[in-house]
């Protein structure tokens, strides 16, 4: 089960970063900062790391929902 919560959680952590992002793209031509620039390419870079890790989250998750039904 700890898997199965693991794989979860990352795929959680992907889509809330993919909604921080868009906010910030949607944020950033009413401020023409720099900061909001650089934060937005930070926050897109972290989200990108987590939606390749949560893509294992989705086959792990697959691969227990299919031994389940074969159980």
């Amino acid at each position: 089960m700890d898997a199965a919560v693991e794989a979860c959680d990352r795929i959680e952590v992907a889509v809330n970063g993919a909604g921080s992002v868009s906010a910030f793209f949607i944020l950033m031509p009413t401020r023409d900062e720099r900061l909001w620039t650089s934060l937005t390419v930070v926050f897109a870079f972290v989200t990108v790391l987590c939606v390749v890790r949560a893509r294992r989250g989705w086959a792990c998750l697959r691969a227990l929902q299919s031994a389940g039904r074969t159980g």
